[in-house]
Formats: structure tokens, sequence, C-alpha cells
């Protein structure tokens, strides 16, 4: 389990939303929190007396965050102020501090940094060889807390030795928060063609849905069993819908899941983080937090 959670944050209330998730995360794992804030130089000589004011500033608010994290209960905690391009910089904070998970919020927008989610979450996350926990702040700001009880963990898998890599990781940490798990699977329907030159094509068309269905049914449930075995209380379905990252959310929604885990290679070692893909239709646009696992061989 983790040792070391690494979270950046840029001294606004949206990128704090994270805090509450790594706080628990380190409550419950025992692991020490690392703070990161990097700070943008300005290329004007004008914004040298801006960059030492935020430097002195960020001091204080890591600082702060170090003395909040003792509060909760975390032992050992530490901070980094850098000063460069913010997704360099995470990336060889995490290298370096030995972090293997990074939490942080999809957005932000404070005094150290101009922007976040798009150029800091959304870059460094194509970037990252450890777990990525990414909360999405709420309209209201409210936070995120997957010690509730009662939480369920969304687990979307495609049949794939990659898509199941995370498997002993995310129920090792769903046990700790005796959390439920949901299994999913998305079947993406064969296009309709309706022509009177294949007068067979629809019918031959159900017929490989019924069985894309039933397969993928059967795969979730020897999945489900085993993990049952270990005491786990697992419930699955299929759901069927023409782009894979719609039907997981369409799968989230239904469950009324508090946190989706998934892995960031799937078939045919795919990236599904390309734009548009999958994985980043469900971090766009879902609330629920989203654990990402870089697949493992």
């Amino acid at each position: 389990m983790y040792t070391k959670i690494m979270v950046p944050l840029d001294g606004s209330n949206l990128a704090e939303s994270a805090l509450a998730l790594a706080f628990a995360f380190g409550r419950k794992t025992g692991a020490s929190l690392h703070f990161v804030m990097v700070i943008e130089r300005l290329s004007s000589i004008f914004g040298l007396g801006r960059v030492e004011y935020r430097g002195d500033w960020g001091h204080e608010y890591l600082g702060n965050l170090v003395d909040a994290a003792a509060s909760e209960g975390s032992k050992k905690s530490t901070y980094s102020l850098n000063t460069g391009n913010v997704v360099d910089e995470l990336e060889k904070e995490q290298d370096s501090s030995g972090a293997d998970l990074v939490v942080m919020a999809t957005h932000g927008r404070g005094l150290i940094s101009r922007t976040w989610f798009g150029s800091v979450a959304d870059g460094f996350l194509r970037r990252t060889r450890v777990p990525l926990l990414l909360v999405r702040p709420t309209d209201s700001m409210s936070v995120v807390n997957f010690e509730t009880s009662g939480s369920t963990v969304l687990i979307p898998l495609d049949g794939s030795a990659p898509s199941e890599s995370a498997l002993g990781n995310v129920i090792d940490l769903g046990e700790l928060f005796g959390a439920a798990y949901h299994l999913t699977h998305v079947v993406v329907p064969p296009t309709r063609i309706t022509t009177p030159y294949l007068p067979h094509a629809a019918d031959s068309n159900e017929v490989n849905a019924h069985e894309g269905r039933e397969w993928a049914a059967n795969y979730l449930e020897l999945i489900a069993r085993r993990m049952r075995h270990r005491g786990l209380r697992v419930t699955t379905s299929v759901a069927v819908n023409h782009q894979v990252g719609q039907g997981i959310l369409q799968e989230a929604n239904a469950v009324g899941c508090d946190l989706i885990s998934m892995v960031t290679k799937g078939k045919n070692g795919l990236d599904l983080l390309r734009l548009g893909s999958s994985i980043d239709k469900v971090v766009r646009r879902t609330h629920v937090p989203v654990l990402l696992h870089p697949a493992q061989a």
C-alpha cells in the first residue's frame, strides 16, 4: 500500500478540494503527505519581486498545511516549493520524493499558478508513473470524503490483462475503507446495417450483441466470485453504449459510486489517455474521484 502521498496545490480553494481525500488516504494507509507548490516564473524582469513575494507566501501556506496534516493524524508531512514549468516540476518532484500516489484536484486557480485543468492536471496525468487520484471540485466547493459508510468503488474492466492489473491494489485500498465493489463492462453494439443487399445483417448484429453481453456477464461474474471468496461485497453490471466513456459514466450514476478506479492502458496496450478517449471523457465529466493506475505488465 502507499507510503508517501504527493499533493500538488496552487493556493486556491478549488485545488484544496483534494485535501480531504489526501488526509483520509494518509490516515488509512499510514502514508506521509508531501505538499508541492510550483511558482511559474514570469518572463518580465518586473515579475522578479512578485516571484519573491509568492515564494514567501508559499512557504507560509505550505507550512500551515503541514501543521494541518499533523492535526489530521498524518506523520512526517513535508513540503516543497519549486519554480519553473508546473508539469515538469511536479514530475521531477514525484520522482525525487519517492511518492507512490498523487492526489490532486482537476481544477484550481490561485496566486501561485494562473491555470490548472488543461495544463497541469491534464498534462501531469499523461506523464505520471504512479497511481493518480483526481478530484473534481463541485460548484459548491464541498469536499469529498471517501470514509463515509457504504462507499462503493466502480471498476470498469475490458477483458484484458492490463485492465485487471490494478485489481489487487484497489481491492486492498477498498478493504481499508470497508468499501463495496461494482464491476462493469461496456459492450459497444455493432453498427446497425440496413440494406436490401445484406438481408441477414441486422439479425447477425443482434446475435453478436447478445453474445457480447453474455460473455461480459460471465467474465465479470468470474472475477466477482474470486473477490467474494475474500469476503468482499461485489456486484456486477453490463452496460451497452456506443461510447465506452459514456457507458462508464452511465454506470457510475446508476450505482451511485464514490470512487472510480481505472487503468490507463487497455486492450493491446492502447493508450487510453489520448484526447477524446474513454478515460479522458470520464475524468472530464464525472464529479466522482477517479483513481488512475498505470498499467502493469
